[in-house]
């Protein structure tokens, strides 16, 4: 049963709970030492459960090490604690722990099964079978948690407006979004080709950054290098064609220098292995949290994210596919309180001002996203795009919809708010 246990997650629990009397807090109603499968850690959660339930068991671990554990053990159970992220989820953990604790009690009850129904009747090795996954279902039932209204209002005290919200550095925007980007939310992002929705969430990334923000860019369409280029001639409003040309001048290769030195000290990543499917995102997003944290993953663009486990002999629609992306974004965003912000491309057809109607595939994109803004520019008679144009906030489920009027110059790939 090797694979239906991991070390790392057992590890990570410990060292939490044992760094900050909180982390207990979040996962005592859920987890049981029967839940971790290594000994010493069954042995280690029992005692820490003991000590937690002190008034002042911070002051007590030292003692309760050396009384409790020998010396080879103590030196695991430090390095526990030294390696244990204060970014992760521990209630993430506990969930995982027990799912894995389920399949091996199942695998297990599958066993017995197997050895008893030849030594007893059919129906009586069926029935103890039976029982066994009952009580693991009714148990993993009884992991739910219940809020009461007092628990949401510490939960709501406990929140900053800085902890919930990202500004976008668009002032009329955030206003209408009581903020900025929104944690726990997903916000979608939807243009027409050439409009410019990748050089407005660069923009956006940007400005987040330099509030000391850590932000993921999942760039599935661009590549590293046309990423990389972009950022450097936002950061120092260089045009990006001279970059790209090598064709700067004295004061714009200075320019260049510092943006690039800027860069390197930012709160922003992107990847040259760029993910393809929605399960190579979010391991994206877990190898971060397990280091540092995370607040916002922005993802270019929704359409083209592989959809994963799925019958391949199974004709499934676009529509469908889609709807599967923009539930696992939202469950992302959730489960790893971050801000999740998907970019997501409009039908080619029509010149008239774009709707949610417009979006490809748009039911699971409506239905999932908490905010939906449409990016428009109009097309003058000979295809080309005008510079001002709308952000049209078509979806704002904790607030109003609303048309802001925008410039943009292309020469620097910069979108600016009109007065």
């Amino acid at each position: 049963m090797e694979n239906l246990q991991n070390l790392e997650i057992e590890q990570q629990i410990l060292g939490l709970i044992l760094k900050e009397k909180r982390e207990f807090d979040k996962i005592e109603d859920l987890t049981k030492a029967e839940h971790f499968c290594i000994p010493l850690h069954q042995k280690l959660f029992k005692k820490i459960t003991g000590l937690r339930k002190t008034k002042n068991s911070d002051g007590l671990i030292l003692v309760f090490l050396n009384q409790c554990f020998n010396e080879e053990e103590r030196q695991a159970i430090v390095s526990m604690i030294n390696e244990a992220s204060t970014f992760a989820n521990i209630r993430d953990y506990a969930l995982s722990l027990i799912d894995l604790y389920q399949k091996r009690e199942t695998l297990k009850a599958f066993e017995y099964f197997q050895n008893s129904i030849i030594e007893d009747k059919y129906d009586f090795a069926t029935s103890e079978l039976l029982d066994k996954i009952a009580k693991l279902d009714n148990e993993n039932q009884d992991n739910a948690k219940i809020s009461t209204p007092a628990d949401t209002e510490k939960e709501i005290e406990s929140e900053t407006k800085e902890d919930l919200h990202l500004p976008t550095g668009f002032k009329k925007l955030d206003k209408v979004f009581s903020g900025g980007l929104k944690k726990k939310t997903l916000t979608v992002l939807g243009a027409r080709p050439r409009v410019g929705k990748t050089s407005w969430c660069q923009q956006v990334i940007l400005n987040i950054a330099k509030q000391g923000k850590v932000c993921l860019f999942a760039s599935l369409e661009v590549s590293n290098r046309e990423v990389y280029n972009k950022f450097v001639s936002m950061n120092k409003s260089i045009p990006a064609w001279k970059i790209t040309e090598n064709s700067l001048n004295q004061t714009e290769k200075k320019d260049y220098d510092i943006s690039k030195q800027e860069l390197r000290e930012s709160n922003f990543i992107f990847y040259d292995d760029r993910p393809k499917s929605i399960k190579q995102i979010e391991a994206m997003v877990k190898q971060h949290i397990a280091k540092r944290k995370l607040d916002l993953l922005v993802v270019d663009y929704i359409q083209i994210i592989k959809r994963e486990n799925h019958n391949k002999n199974i004709n499934i629609s676009e529509a469908t596919a889609i709807k599967d992306i923009t539930s696992s974004l939202k469950k992302i965003a959730i489960k790893y309180n971050i801000a999740v912000l998907g970019l997501a491309q409009l039908n080619r057809n029509g010149t008239d001002a774009p709707t949610m109607n417009d979006l490809k595939s748009s039911g699971g994109i409506e239905e999932d996203a908490d905010r939906i803004i449409i990016l428009h520019r109009q097309e003058d008679k000979n295809g080309i795009l005008e510079d001002n144009g709308t952000f049209n906030i078509a979806k704002n489920r904790l607030g109003a919809s609303k048309v802001i009027k925008f410039s943009f110059n292309g020469e620097i790939t910069t979108f600016f708010e009109c007065q």
